[in-house]
């Protein structure tokens, strides 16, 4: 009879309704899923912003909480100790983003912080947002349907879609600054969204905003030190041969506008030495591929002359970009690229045996583009 009581007693927490064996349990209504964390430099320390998708407050609206502190754990408590909300959760942060300021000042702590936080994931997607802050730019992104968090979701899943994801991850970032010394990270650019365009022309007082890709930012080292624009991204893709879909105005030979639409692109990077087995350039092999999407057909060329002028005019474009990105590594002393890795894979042996480090001699190299493109009119690859 003991050994009976006994049973029934340990199974009574089991056997009741009215309780819970979690202590941490809450309410789904009690909880407020962050999805997106903004970084700021101030002179004493981190300005944190924390951002929900629309639906995380009570009016339907995004969630938007800022803090201060010397930390960003510091600021994170500041937010939770202040903040009317009942619970914060942040396992489901999903995009970070970095103010221009912070990005300059170096964002060694930031990615210090992400990597030991057992709430954050490392593949998180990291962004740089040009001229602006974090918190002004998670604060007046969007609308009353539509938030940051939803805005960079949309970006993420069209960049998926269609251009071979694009977007970089923290994990990347932290690779590519010890493998190389320098990295890349997706750039913001913050601007009028196009919902408020009127048929009347007439301009809104308060018009939405959003954030668009705009290109990169480049790293040497932690700190942010340039920008590659949209116009030369394509530079960046071809030779890290992550080609999308994109597009691409030329001029003919009349100087009108032609849009070619690139369906394809690869590169391939081939190391020149000396015969002392130092090295001296790089040369660059590249393929792409596109379609004209608009044209003026006057009628004074055939088919083949036009098409003819056409891969010239892409050869070129494609070249001109390419050396731009190749050029903007060379100037500021820093491998964002990887080339240092493509010619360790091509030659090992030698590449070990030089004498000085792949960044000290890259301005000196001397480098080469070669283009081959080809025009085709169909869209098969989408």
């Amino acid at each position: 009879m003991k050994r009976l009581l006994s049973l029934i007693l340990c199974l009574i927490p089991f056997l009741s309704g009215c309780g819970s064996i979690y202590s941490n349990y809450r309410e789904l209504e009690q909880i407020k899923v962050i999805q997106t964390m903004g970084l700021d430099y101030i002179p004493s320390g981190v300005q944190l912003t924390l951002s929900s998708a629309s639906g995380g407050s009570g009016d339907g609206n995004a969630l938007c909480l800022s803090g201060t502190g010397s930390s960003i754990s510091e600021a994170m408590e500041q937010i939770r100790n202040y903040s009317c909300e009942d619970d914060l959760f942040f396992s489901h942060i999903n995009q970070i983003i970095i103010g221009e300021d912070a990005a300059r000042s170096g964002i060694e702590k930031y990615l210090n912080f992400i990597c030991r936080s057992p709430q954050i994931r490392i593949d998180t997607p990291l962004y740089i947002v040009k001229d602006k802050t974090a918190k002004e730019t998670m604060g007046k992104v969007g609308s009353g349907t539509k938030g940051v968090s939803e805005i960079l979701q949309a970006v993420e899943t069209n960049e998926n879609q269609h251009n071979n994801s694009k977007i970089i991850s923290t994990a990347q970032v932290i690779n590519n600054l010890h493998k190389y010394g320098g990295a890349l990270i997706c750039a913001l650019e913050y601007s009028e969204a196009a919902e408020n365009a009127k048929d009347s022309g007439e301009k809104q007082d308060s018009p939405d905003m959003t954030a668009a890709l705009s290109g990169y930012g480049i790293f040497n080292g932690t700190k942010l030190c340039g920008y590659i624009d949209s116009e030369n991204a394509v530079g960046v893709d071809l030779l890290l041969n992550r080609m999308g879909i994109s597009d691409m105005v030329v001029a003919d030979d009349k100087g009108r506008p032609v849009t070619l639409e690139i369906t394809d692109g690869k590169s391939r990077i081939v190391p020149v030495w000396d015969d002392s087995g130092e090295l001296r350039g790089i040369d660059i092999f590249a393929e792409v591929s596109a379609t004209i999407m608009e044209m003026e057909d006057d009628g004074t060329k055939s088919k083949e002359e036009i098409i003819d002028m056409m891969i010239s005019k892409l050869e070129s474009e494609i070249s001109s970009r390419t050396g731009y990105v190749l050029q903007m590594s060379r100037k500021l002393q820093t491998d964002f690229l990887g080339l240092g890795g493509q010619i360790e894979l091509n030659s090992p042996k030698k590449f070990r045996a030089m004498k000085s480090e792949f960044t000290e001699i890259l301005p000196a190299l001397e480098l080469r583009i070669s283009v081959s493109g080809k025009i085709c009119h169909t869209n098969d690859k989408r």
